[in-house]
């Protein structure tokens, strides 16, 4: 698996009087903080604050006073990208009872569950026309997560509502026009400030492109043996993309699928590519895509194969983890003292340790190592706290 820059920013809050109560300052320990922080970014469409978690347990400092450092997100834009052609209607082998299109789904409510209030979201489908080779329909803009206080009461916030219904209004339907999807999102994902990362779900090959002419070894029929007319076969005594049969349209669109992803990745936009069961075929193509869109494992296969549900699930769970929240939060200022600094993942204080802790990177960037980096990364953390004032805790 690739590595993520994942680069996080974080506000130096340096309270009037709290100086007052840093270490040696003051006896006795500061009282606990009675207010909540907030994100100064609303959940659209509400008009409300973004987050209402609670401040960083204090008495865990012991005595010291401190001042507050708090987290400021920088959030990430996961856009996912749901191929809807009429195979995706076929079923996903798993322990979730749905077929293709609807496992995909189901994997992107429970992402976005655990990792919403992180980022901003939004979705699109293709084709728009099941019946024309026409580019993708977008079923919910980019916008920012529910709130987390959502997650805290383990609910659905608005923002995911309805994306859930949008995506579970659409039907399987239609053909692969890959190419046009992408390239018809291509100035949306452009006008997105921040790191963006597109999602791109699909079971097949991309076609649809009429402007292609291929022999039966580019012919998708061709390839997958598709029956045509009486039950004949499309084997290699025929070109089932003459127009007499499947036509042009039936031509694997490789060229410029390739030339799509190479141009999100010219704007900075990381393409992850993960291939559901009906791609195995086509594996070469979507190494490729894999590889244009900087997403590579580093291993073949370099895109991601998702065999079945659990496969599938695990997946979008560990990218979306490792695209949410990284394990370098860089700080907007430098802490005066970088001795006097301390993590919090939720109310739980990390040891300053290299292995398995947290440890400087650079002077104002915090870097998350071992199982605290992976504890960020696997959803579980809600909320990280950077703490200065108080001497680093130490095992």
């Amino acid at each position: 698996m690739s590595t993520m820059p994942s680069v996080r920013h974080v506000t130096l809050c340096l309270a009037l009087g709290a100086m007052s109560l840093c270490c040696g300052a003051d006896k006795h320990p500061p009282p606990p903080h009675s207010q909540s922080h907030s994100s100064s970014t609303p959940a659209p469409d509400s008009g409300a604050p973004f987050a209402t978690l609670p401040t960083f347990p204090v008495d865990a400092l012991g005595d010291c006073g401190s001042t507050a450092v708090e987290l400021e997100l920088v959030r990430p834009n996961l856009y996912f990208l749901l191929d809807r052609s009429g195979s995706m209607a076929e079923p996903i082998p798993g322990t979730l009872p749905q077929n293709r299109f609807g496992a995909a789904s189901v994997a992107i409510e429970q992402l976005l569950r655990q990792i919403g209030h992180r980022v901003n979201f939004g979705a699109s489908v293709f084709p728009a026309d099941t019946s024309t080779c026409g580019p993708g329909e977008e079923v919910q803009p980019l916008g920012p997560g529910d709130p987390v206080s959502y997650a805290l009461s383990n609910e659905d916030g608005p923002q995911l509502q309805r994306l859930v219904f949008n995506l579970r209004r659409v039907a399987p339907e239609g053909v692969t026009p890959t190419a046009a999807a992408l390239t018809a999102l291509h100035d949306t994902l452009a006008s997105f400030s921040g790191q963006t990362y597109l999602f791109l779900l699909t079971d097949g090959a991309p076609n649809c492109n009429a402007a292609l002419a291929c022999a039966a070894d580019q012919c998708t029929a061709n390839i997958e043996m598709l029956p045509y007319a009486d039950m004949k076969l499309c084997d290699d005594t025929v070109n089932c993309c003459s127009s007499d049969i499947f036509g042009s349209e039936a031509c694997l669109d490789a060229d410029a699928t390739l030339a799509a992803v190479s141009a999100l990745s010219d704007i900075k936009v990381r393409t992850f590519v993960i291939g559901m069961p009906g791609t195995e075929t086509y594996e070469d193509l979507l190494n490729q895509l894999a590889q244009a869109g900087g997403t590579a494992r580093p291993q073949r296969p370099f895109y991601y194969k998702a065999t079945d549900y659990d496969e599938l699930a695990d997946t979008l769970k560990t990218l979306g983890g490792q695209a949410s929240l990284g394990c370098s939060i860089e700080l907007n200022q430098v802490p005066p003292d970088p001795s006097l600094v301390n993590v919090f993942l939720d109310d739980t204080l990390i040891a300053f340790d290299a292995a398995d802790g947290w440890s400087w990177k650079d002077e104002g960037t915090v870097q998350l190592n071992g199982p605290a980096c992976d504890l960020a990364q696997g959803g579980q953390v809600l909320q990280i706290q950077v703490v200065a004032g108080c001497p680093a805790f130490l095992r």
